[in-house]
């Protein structure tokens, strides 16, 4: 499927992260080897950590069960080193990510209560705890920020106004954006020019 999907123009791939799924899927161990081959086709390789032993999305940022009871600190470490942990692995076997998700469609903020944004100073903890992991990795992998329903720039410009002000570390804007639920082509048009304007990142 990677080579059908190269051969026809994909030229990234996005591989989401799990903590500890119940099915096995989605685990460090094993979307690093599917990153041996995306690499070896010569794609990006862009590494979704969810934080989370499942889907995570503005609906649901439901702790992995192994972090359950957590102080913040705590938390910020288990985000830190999970990231780190993976990461590493992708570096040792020569594939290193080029850009890394902290967070999936991190709307209401990660890790449920502790990481909301009813309290940015604490969810941007956890945010820069994930960037720096990626950084003390590689200088070279770019950190983004995603954020679900983008077609609406009235939530985008608050939310990386936040983050921008509680010094949140990010090179790149992710959006997830599904026509059905997210305003038309216009309005998600609307809003990447508007956040390319307004913050001089680039945008996915």
């Amino acid at each position: 499927a990677l080579t059908i999907l190269a051969d026809h123009g994909m030229n990234w791939a996005r591989l989401k992260v799990w903590v500890d799924p119940a099915d096995g899927y989605n685990t460090g161990a094993r979307v690093v080897e599917t990153a041996r081959r995306v690499k070896a086709l010569g794609m990006g390789l862009l590494f979704d950590f969810h934080y989370s032993d499942s889907w995570a999305d503005p609906g649901k940022q439901v702790k992995p069960a192994a972090w359950q009871g957590h102080s913040l600190a705590q938390l910020g470490q288990d985000v830190y080193d999970h990231t780190r942990d993976v990461l590493e692995a992708l570096r040792d076997q020569g594939t290193p990510a080029d850009m890394v998700q902290v967070g999936n469609e991190i709307n209401p903020g990660m890790l449920l209560p502790d990481g909301s944004t009813d309290n940015w100073p604490a969810l941007a903890q956890l945010l820069n705890s994930g960037a720096r992991a990626v950084r003390d990795v590689s200088a070279s992998t770019r950190v983004a920020l995603h954020l679900a329903e983008g077609g609406d720039n009235s939530l985008f410009r608050w939310w990386f106004y936040q983050a921008v002000a509680h010094r949140v570390d990010f090179d790149v804007i992710g959006l997830s954006f599904y026509p059905y639920w997210h305003g038309s082509v216009a309005d998600l048009r609307t809003n990447v020019n508007d956040l390319a304007n307004r913050y001089g990142k680039d945008l996915f």
